[in-house]
């Protein structure tokens, strides 16, 4: 193509080779990166029932409509919303995760099966919620949905890595790269369980100590785990975006996820029963013996001290001592 006095024909021309790039699934067409295509289906499905759930907009109908639809003043606009973010998050996570792979190590085969491996374990809630729906009569898309986020957890921070400077890609390699992203995800999982241990706490307690029946309603609890969840995404991305070294990025992702184990002791609280509301009054579901709380009480003293332990013998080397580099994406 020849270049134009003012240059616009070379730019386009460079804009066009850098969106093929981009879009060049053609490296992960392969059996070992079997994870990449099935993740972008399981993003595409829950942008999709996000998408059937909140559409709004209603459909006009040139013709006359009869059936259903007339009689119940239905329309067919979440169907069609449903069908279009499904095709569209498909087609724009897989490239995407595929440049992320790519980014890592430069394009090496490498990179892409460490990185498949990555994504298979953010796979696993998906895994298990497909099996309990055909084996099961639970419907709920939810571990769809923690899927979803994990995946989506794990390309934003591959995305932020392969972005920073020369000379810290130089200095990671994928096998740093994945570690960290595993950490990552591992870290936002137990800062999502301390969420819910310490709502767990609150509601066990809040009968004895009257705190109220808000202490252990729905909205406390997932207003406890998103709040944990969102403070995990923020030390993540921190540490990703703000660590000069790779070094002191995994030494802060294993400082981070000591702390966030802080209130995981907490969940032992799910072994009194819960709260019901009998004539006004907020109560457990059967009488609580005084030996079952010295039990709980006396099995949260002891994770509480067994964290306290860790965090004092591997404060600072905490990310090689985290059991992280146990797993192998490979």
């Amino acid at each position: 193509m020849s270049q134009d006095p003012d240059g616009s024909s070379l730019n386009f021309e460079m804009f066009y080779n850098r969106v093929r790039r981009l879009w060049d699934i053609r490296r992960i067409a392969r059996p070992d990166c079997w994870a990449f295509f099935v993740a972008a289906a399981v993003v595409a499905a829950a942008a999709a029932s996000a998408a059937y759930h909140t559409w709004e907009l209603p459909v006009t109908y040139r013709d006359f409509v009869s059936g259903g639809l007339a009689w119940t003043d239905a329309f067919k606009g979440r169907d069609y919303a449903m069908l279009a973010t499904f095709v569209a998050s498909f087609l724009l996570m897989l490239p995407a995760m595929a440049h992320v792979s790519a980014s890592l190590s430069n394009g090496t085969l490498a990179a892409d099966r460490s990185f498949n491996g990555l994504i298979a374990v953010a796979l696993l809630p998906a895994c298990i919620g497909v099996s309990a729906m055909l084996l099961t009569r639970h419907t709920s898309l939810f571990l769809l949905y923690v899927s979803a986020g994990l995946i989506v957890v794990a390309v934003l921070v591959g995305a932020t890595l392969a972005s920073r400077s020369i000379l810290f890609r130089q200095a990671l390699d994928v096998g740093r790269a994945c570690t960290s992203m595993g950490t990552s995800l591992l870290l936002l999982t137990l800062a999502a369980a301390a969420g819910a241990g310490g709502a767990l706490a609150v509601s066990r307690l809040g009968i004895v100590w009257g705190y109220g029946r808000w202490a252990w309603s729905t909205e406390v609890a997932w207003g406890s785990v998103g709040a944990a969840a969102g403070a995990a995404l923020g030390v993540i991305f921190y540490c990703a975006g703000r660590s000069a070294t790779p070094r002191i990025l995994e030494a802060r992702l294993g400082r981070a996820l000591v702390a966030a184990q802080i209130g995981l002791p907490a969940l032992f609280f799910c072994l009194l029963p819960t709260p019901v509301l009998v004539d006004a009054q907020q109560t457990f579901g059967y009488p609580v013996s005084t030996a079952a709380w010295i039990v709980v009480a006396v099995l949260v003293v002891l994770a509480y001290a067994d964290v306290v332990r860790c965090t004092r013998k591997h404060a600072d080397v905490a990310f090689q001592h985290s059991g992280i580099r146990s797993l192998e994406f490979t």
